[in-house]
């Protein structure tokens, strides 16, 4: 039996989660408007972070959906929902695969190019505030103990799906 309750567990993590996605997408809202980049919506969190993965994977490698889907541990649907949008919004063309017909491959936009550094600074900006008065040694265990938490639930959600 655990010494922790198992809603203070939970609850603290979807409050921190969420006051972290909310003042994150505040940000960048402000940010964008306060800007030089003006055509498009702004980014959310979410998507910037979408967004910054397939800046950085696609010079490398094409980049499928389902690359985002695994790296976030998103459904289809989620994802697909969320791609759309961006492209919708000017930030990401997808073209086919130059490998596999069946696959689209996501390039990200000029748009998206002009928008990122803004967003890697807002989120800079807010990565700074959230760890003041923490220790690295403490960001560290941090970051450790939420990669076990995600590795309990896929273990768990691959035993409850088999």
């Amino acid at each position: 039996m655990s010494i922790i309750p198992s809603q203070f567990l939970l609850h603290t993590i979807r409050t921190v989660s969420n006051q972290i996605k909310r003042e994150h997408d505040f940000r960048l809202s402000e940010a964008k408007v306060q800007s030089n980049v003006k055509s498009g919506p702004g980014l959310t969190g979410h998507q910037f972070g979408i967004m910054e993965y397939i800046h950085k994977h696609s010079s490398q490698r094409e980049v499928y959906q389902k690359d985002i889907e695994s790296a976030f541990h998103m459904g289809k649907s989620t994802v697909s929902t969320l791609l759309k949008v961006l492209e919708d919004n000017g930030y990401l063309i997808r073209t086919a695969s130059e490998h596999d017909g069946r696959l689209k491959k996501l390039i990200p936009t000029e748009l998206a190019v002009e928008s990122r550094e803004l967003a890697r600074v807002v989120s800079a900006e807010l990565t700074e505030q959230l760890t003041e008065d923490i220790s690295e040694e403490e960001i560290l265990a941090f970051v450790s103990t939420a990669r076990k938490l995600l590795v309990n639930l896929e273990k768990h959600e691959r035993a409850t799906r088999d």
